[in-house]
């Protein structure tokens, strides 16, 4: 199918949809990064029994500057047991409510949780509806409120223990009769661990808010709980695109796109092909295939994508049943997939899902890896001497009890070739970390290190290095302590192709394996090659043009030699003399008396191409484009973890557009795991503007451009590693023009 539209003003139409829809949903959000509940939304405190008495019966207050504390005292004068709670003013009917517990007192008999179509809040006369969790009972369930009086609506209550060293997200919906609770284990918003419906008529509008309550019965003890990143609105959110990626495998261009959504995405609009136009409509949608996780679909298109692409995706719908025309720019990973075997052995290639460029499902058959040559999938790139690679292992399905997922190193992609491992075997298998060895090519590979696990263990993160010709092998459960499995020294080449390897061990099947967080540090070849920026003068403008290279690089700019930045503008992807070269161009008059270019090694750049409506991007990570800044443990009135504080390489950022509609700096590409906070300032107002990227509506990792009001502004930032996140080197910064 080919899908006409005038692209040209697409994305403006789509972003004006997206605006529309996010007004007339009336949301109301807070993070409580700014300590204080009297504004920006404005909270009102619900305590009946200090209203009675005329002395206050709890407290709100703000620890950490960043989260929201309820504390109720004991009822001392008889009138029901200690309650207070802070409410909003939208009223709604149809409601989607989500906060985040953060902390509460475990060793009190109380509950806590969210409130919904509240009227007549007041001293026995409040109606509504609450759903909490009751400590000491170990229930969560769905209310509801008469004159005060709570009672637990048929069948929602429900057992499970919530743990105060977690943190939760609570969910809370009503559309028309019908409730839902929901509780989600932070970080994982995909897999609720407790699900709770329930249906009444009662009640049928209402404000919202948050609670506390002595649950004790004889109303003298007290109630405490700490929340964060409350959202309500009349829906849930639609689903927007977070992330998309491409593997090219075995050589051959990728003709499907992996699209990861913010929250889950229902049938049938998740799979209909006709909701999902890829490269402006340049290549045809065939096929729209939804993965096990409910939150990403597989794009399957009529010819290769090219190395940069574009999805926009219309009427795909989450939970909440609406949509909004959502876009996103992607490129293909820098791994490579293969399948290494002999002839028949894997029986058919490898398969391998990626949406994200840390993350990928690998579906693998062939025999083993092992003897004298290996059959399996391989997601690799090459590596000169030294290398730091680790990965989170999270899934291996059960083929054979020696199905293997882990970390590889090897010297060639023959199926014979020297290589060094440390791998998994399922845990309804074997269950155990292996580390092997083929010390030449040909040779039989050996077992350097055996470590069984215990029948029920999870998965680990494995973790593989080089120094010089030794080579460890390490697994953990964090990511960043580490235990050495094994170590054994070989004579390798300098250059190795180390990755991810899978194989089933069995030539009837293939089992799949899901990594994640996938890391790799060490040279590579083409580090050495640094580009030469050409400068020509056309017209009014100074075109800058430099050759493309193994590695990204961008042009940094400066009037002083002292401080320098990164440019952001629109780069162009050209041909000269049939040779691939980037190029932007710079109006004479922003030069004033003098301007020194440079360029600068980033992550990787992304070029501006209208016609399939992928715009410029640079992404910086540490030692590309980042540095360390500082060993604070604090950032947006955030707890960080010491020591993953980054920012650009030198002093700035300059947008050449800061008030373009997608000019924004992002941390949506850092790893996996890693919760990042991230500071934005105005270089010349000291204007600055915060977010968390674990807040209720992931929209807020992308940061706008604080006092955008001029072109040519420049900006500083800090990114860092929320407290409780792992793994804290890979923080990577998207600067979009």
């Amino acid at each position: 199918m080919k899908i006409t539209l005038p692209f040209g003003n697409f994305f403006l139409i789509a972003l004006a949809v997206a605006m529309a829809f996010s007004c007339s949903v009336k949301a109301q959000s807070d993070n409580f990064d700014d300590g204080d509940d009297t504004a920006n939304p404005t909270w009102t405190h619900y305590d009946p029994i200090g209203d009675s008495t005329g002395v206050p019966n709890g407290s709100w207050t703000f620890p950490g500057s960043n989260t929201y504390r309820l504390q109720a005292s004991a009822d001392l004068v008889g009138i029901g047991p200690g309650r207070i709670a802070s409410t909003l003013t939208n009223v709604y009917s149809d409601f989607y409510t989500t906060v985040e517990v953060v902390d509460w007192d475990d060793t009190l008999d109380q509950a806590f949780g969210i409130l919904a179509r509240l009227e007549n809040v007041g001293l026995g006369t409040t109606t509504g509806y609450v759903f909490t969790y009751q400590e000491l009972d170990h229930l969560v369930s769905i209310s509801r409120i008469t004159n005060e009086a709570a009672n637990n609506l048929p069948g929602t209550s429900t057992s499970i223990t919530l743990y105060k060293t977690n943190a939760y997200r609570f969910v809370f919906t009503g559309q028309g009769t019908n409730f839902q609770g929901r509780v989600y284990q932070l970080p994982d918003t995909d897999n609720a661990i407790v699900i709770v419906p329930g249906s009444d008529s009662t009640y049928t509008s209402g404000i919202g808010g948050l609670l506390v309550y002595d649950n004790s019965g004889g109303g003298s003890a007290t109630a405490d709980a700490t929340y964060d990143n409350y959202f309500a609105a009349e829906t849930e959110p639609p689903p927007f695109i977070v992330s998309i990626h491409n593997i090219a495998n075995n050589g051959v261009a990728a003709s499907t796109i992996g699209v990861r959504f913010d929250r889950t995405v229902t049938l049938p609009s998740a799979t209909n092909h006709l909701n999902y136009v890829v490269n402006a409509g340049k290549v045809n949608v065939a096929d729209v295939q939804l993965r096990p996780d409910g939150r990403s679909v597989e794009v399957v298109t009529s010819a290769p994508v090219g190395e940069f692409f574009s999805v926009c995706a219309t009427n795909v719908q989450g939970e909440g049943s609406n949509s909004s025309p959502t876009i996103a720019t992607g490129y293909t990973s820098e791994y490579a997939s293969s399948t290494v075997g002999t002839a028949g052995d894997p029986a058919s290639p490898g398969q391998v899902y990626t949406s994200f460029w840390d993350t990928f499902d690998v579906t693998a058959g062939g025999t083993d890896i092992g003897g004298t040559d290996d059959h399996f999938q391989f997601i690799h790139q090459a590596v000169l001497g030294d290398f730091d690679m680790r990965v989170l292992v999270k899934r291996l399905d059960f083929a054979n009890d020696f199905s293997k997922a882990g970390l590889m190193a090897r010297e060639t992609l023959s199926a014979n070739s020297a290589m060094v491992q440390t791998f998994f075997t399922p845990v309804s298998g074997a269950n155990q970390i292996d580390d092997t060895v083929r010390s030449d090519a040909g040779s039989t590979a050996t077992e350097f290190a055996l470590l069984p696990l215990a029948p029920s263990d999870p998965l680990r993160w494995l973790r593989l290095t080089r120094s010089n010709d030794v080579f460890t092998a390490y697994y953990g459960m964090n990511g960043e302590d580490w235990v050495v499995s094994g170590s054994t020294t070989q004579a390798f080449t300098n250059m190795l192709h180390v990755g991810m390897a899978v194989t089933s061990h069995s030539d009837l099947d293939t089992t799949t394996a899901t990594f994640s967080d996938f890391l790799v540090g060490g040279g590579r070849p083409g580090d050495e090659i640094a580009p030469s920026l050409s400068i020509s003068h056309t017209g009014t403008n100074v075109v800058v043009t430099w050759p493309v290279t193994p590695r990204s690089y961008a042009v940094q700019v400066s009037t002083n030699l002292h401080e320098w930045g990164l440019f952001i503008n629109p780069i162009q992807l050209v041909r000269l003399n049939g040779v691939s070269a980037f190029q932007t161009t710079i109006p004479l008059s922003f030069f004033g008396k003098q301007l020194f270019l440079r360029p600068e090694r980033v992550d990787k750049l992304i070029p501006d191409i209208a016609s399939i409506m992928v715009d410029t991007g640079i992404i910086l990570s540490p030692g590309s484009g980042l540095t360390a800044t500082t060993t604070g443990t604090t950032l947006c009135s955030g707890t960080v973890i010491s020591g993953t504080a980054f920012a650009q390489t030198n002093s700035y950022v300059i947008f050449s557009n800061p008030t373009s509609p997608t000019a924004s700096i992002d941390t949506l590409q850092s790893s996996s795991t890693v919760n990042t906070l991230l500071q934005v300032r105005n270089f010349s107002t000291f204007l600055t503007s915060c977010n968390d990227d674990i807040s209720a509506t992931v929209r807020t990792s992308k940061n706008g451009l604080p006092g955008a009001t001029a072109a040519y502004t420049r900006y500083s930032f800090i990114a860092a590693a929320k407290s409780g996140s792992t793994p804290t080197t890979s923080i990577k910064v998207w600067l979009n023009y």
